[in-house]
C-alpha cells in the first residue's frame, strides 16, 4: 500500500564496537538501494565516521540519498563541517543531507573533554555560521562563540541540506527556524503530537519556511516474539534512555523503557503506529531495524520496502 511516506533506514544497529567493514555498509546501501528505500542514515558512533562511511556508499549508489542522523556539532568546527559537507555532496551528485545534533552532556564532556556549555545557544549559533556556507553564500559572522568571517570555494554550485536532531522546545525552535527541518529519536506518538509538532510549527510560521521535513527516528521490529522483541530493544538500545534529553521523552510520554515507544508487533499493527505518526505531521520515517532474528529482520525490512 503506497501511503506517500518517505521511508529511510539508519545503518547499523549493533553497539559501535561491531558495526562491520565498510563493505557491510556499502552492500546495506546497494541493499536499500535497490529495494525503493529514500535514504541511508547514518549514525555518528565510536566507530565508522559518518562522513566517511556515506563517501564509501555514494560511490556504491546512484539514487539513495545519504543523512548523518546525526554529527555532533560541538566535535567539529562550523566552518570546517561545511566545507566536509559540499565536499561529500559534490562527491554524490547532491543526495547528501547533513543531519547535526547536540549528542549529550556525558560524551561531549566525559569522553571528548569539551565544555557542553549552554548548549542550545551553541547550537543557534553553529546553526546561523553553518546555514549560510552550506547554501554557497559568504559568512561574517560575530558571536559569542563564533567569529567567522569566511567565503568558501568548494567546487560546484549544489546546496546542502540541513536538518537538526531535536526534542526540546529551544532546539525545535532552531530547527525550524535555521534548517529545512527536523529528525527526533525515541520520541513517542503523544510527545510527538502535543509538544514535537507545536514546538515545530511555531517556529516555521515565523521564520516562513513552507514545509519542514519531519523525520521520525524509532526502533522497529515486525514480529510475533513480541516480549523477547522488546526485551532485545531495551538491551541494544536501553542505554540512551539514560541520557538526560531522552530520558525527558519518555518522561513525557509517560513510559520507562525504549521499548514502549518502540515499533514491535505484526504488519498491521506497526502500519498503524506509523499512519498515526503521519496523520500528526511525520513526512519521514527512520527505521532502525532491532535485532532479534534473521526472520523478524527479514520481515521488517520486506514490510517497509513494500507498504511504504
Amino acid at each position: 500500500m503506497a501511503t506517500g511516506i518517505r521511508v529511510g533506514l539508519t545503518y547499523g544497529v549493533k553497539k559501535a564496537s561491531e558495526l562491520g567493514a565498510l563493505e557491510d555498509i556499502t552492500s546495506f546501501a546497494q541493499r536499500i538501494e535497490a529495494s525503493g528505500f529514500s535514504t541511508l542514515w547514518m549514525p555518528s558512533e565510536f566507530s565508522w565516521d559518518a562522513m566517511m562511511a556515506l563517501a564509501a556508499a555514494s560511490k556504491a549508489t546512484h539514487r539513495i540519498e545519504l543523512g548523518s542522523a546525526a554529527l555532533p556539532i560541538f566535535s567539529r568546527h562550523p566552518v570546517a563541517l561545511a566545507q566536509e559537507a559540499l565536499s561529500l555532496s559534490l562527491l554524490c551528485d547532491g543526495r547528501f543531507t547533513l543531519g547535526v545534533g547536540l549528542s549529550h552532556k556525558m560524551i561531549i564532556e566525559e569522553i571528548m573533554g569539551l565544555s557542553y556549555d549552554r548548549p542550545a545557544a551553541h547550537m543557534q549559533e553553529y546553526l546561523a555560521v553553518l546555514g549560510p556556507l552550506l547554501q554557497r553564500e559568504p559568512n561574517r559572522y560575530s558571536g559569542e562563540f563564533y567569529q567567522v568571517s569566511v567565503d568558501l570555494s568548494v567546487p560546484g554550485e549544489g546546496r546542502v541540506p540541513l536538518v537538526v536532531s531535536a526534542s526540546g522546545e529551544q532546539m525545535l525552535a532552531h530547527a525550524g527556524t535555521y534548517a529545512a527541518g527536523v529528525l527526533t529519536w525515541l520520541t513517542g506518538i503523544r510527545s510527538f503530537r502535543s509538544h514535537v509538532m507545536p514546538c515545530l510549527m511555531r517556529s516555521v510560521e515565523e521564520s516562513g519556511l513552507e514545509k519542514p521535513r519531519v523525520i521520525v527516528g524509532l526502533p522497529i521490529l515486525i514480529t510475533d516474539r513480541g516480549a523477547e522483541a522488546r526485551d532485545a530493544i531495551d538491551a541494544n538500545y536501553g542505554l540512551q534512555g539514560l541520557m538526560p534529553s531522552h530520558r525527558a521523552m519518555l518522561d513525557r510520554e509517560g513510559v520507562e523503557r525504549i521499548s514502549d515507544i518502540a515499533l514491535v508487533g505484526s504488519e498491521d499493527e506497526v502500519e498503524g503506529r506509523l499512519m498515526a505518526f503521519a496523520e500528526a505531521g511525520m513526512t519521514e520515517f527512520n527505521g532502525s531495524i532491532a535485532e532479534l532474528d534473521d526472520e523478524s529482520l527479514e520481515r521488517t525490512f520486506d514490510f517497509l520496502a513494500s507498504r511504504f
